[in-house]
């Protein structure tokens, strides 16, 4: 029987140690976990403090800094590089897609409400071997190439900031309010965390829409109060037919009171872009009403590129 096996490395313990047997697709994977103590780093956070036994007993260790996993991944058929990646790579993907299965079912079962799914980032991937069927095993060793931030956020190194960093701290500057759950969008897509990239990454650019027409309206003439509340108007629930109540979309915003601030629509002035705004609230409806249909990764990837057109369309009225 055609076999991969794979083994890696997670720099931290996320699940006990044993064997597990996890289907995917009706195909059976066995996982074997081995835990490696870090006393040495247990003992530099808390001095004075002598470890007996188990590292990760006490004090606890929510984020599984004491341990490091060892992990044997044994699959009943040959992983293939896909769409032109790298037999790492190809590896890596349906290691996490097996290991986050196992690591949610632990987490449904255990209420350990801190696990957080694993991502590429997690995986450091030691040694494939592909053992085919009837032919002589192969094995490829080191360490695989990773590929993070596909959307091409610009990440700057922080040492760049450091004067603005202090002016904003120490004159209590407001952030944006939409900014942290902007970026949280970007890290739920990197764990995998596809329906959430999809809310966040939506309910992030609600918020930067009505920062956007807070500034435009000031510039107007408005104080920052008159904006916030026009804006609130704007986004606020309107009366339908027969006096009901109905919620005003950001269709709307977009087209009609955009119109209104600034003089364009993007229903009327980028056809193009508009479906792509659609697509993207579509998903957004999916992916909170998960019953409608299955969200893919691909359906998380295309919503976040929409909507950072979208976005820098905004950006350059």
């Amino acid at each position: 029987m055609d076999r991969t096996i794979v083994e890696l490395t997670i720099p931290f313990t996320f699940i006990a140690g044993g064997e597990y047997m996890v289907a995917v697709d009706g195909k059976i994977c066995v996982i074997s976990i081995n835990i490696e103590q870090n006393h040495e780093l247990a003992t530099m956070i808390y001095r004075n403090i002598q470890f007996m036994g188990n590292v990760t007993s006490y004090p606890a260790d929510y984020h599984g800094l004491f341990e490091i996993s060892r992990i044997v991944m044994e699959f009943p058929y040959l992983i293939q590089p896909t769409n032109g990646d790298q037999l790492f790579t190809s590896a890596e993907t349906v290691c996490i897609t097996y290991l986050n299965r196992l690591l949610n079912v632990v987490k449904y079962l255990t209420k350990k409400y801190w696990l957080s799914p694993l991502s590429p980032r997690d995986l450091f991937i030691n040694n494939v071997e592909t053992v085919p069927d009837k032919e002589r095993p192969r094995k490829y060793q080191g360490i695989g190439p990773k590929f993070f931030n596909p959307f091409k956020l610009p990440i700057t190194e922080q040492s760049q900031f450091k004067r603005e960093i202090d002016q904003i701290l120490l004159k209590e500057k407001t952030i944006p309010f939409f900014n942290s759950t902007f970026l949280e969008s970007f890290n739920a897509f990197d764990t995998r965390r596809v329906k959430e990239a999809i809310i966040l990454i939506n309910a992030a650019f609600e918020g930067y829409v009505a920062d956007f027409l807070k500034l435009r309206l000031i510039k107007k003439g408005y104080t920052e109060n008159q904006a916030v509340k026009n804006v609130q108007r704007r986004f606020s629930r309107e009366k339908g037919q027969q006096d009901c109540r109905r919620k005003r979309g950001l269709h709307k915003v977009l087209t009609i009171d955009f119109k209104d601030v600034i003089g364009k629509s993007l229903g009327s002035d980028d056809k193009d872009l508009w479906e792509k705004f659609v697509y993207a609230r579509n998903k957004r409806k999916n992916a909170v009403h998960p019953y409608i249909s299955q969200i893919t990764e691909d359906d998380a990837y295309k919503t976040i590129s929409h909507i950072l057109e979208v976005m820098n369309w905004i950006k350059k009225q």
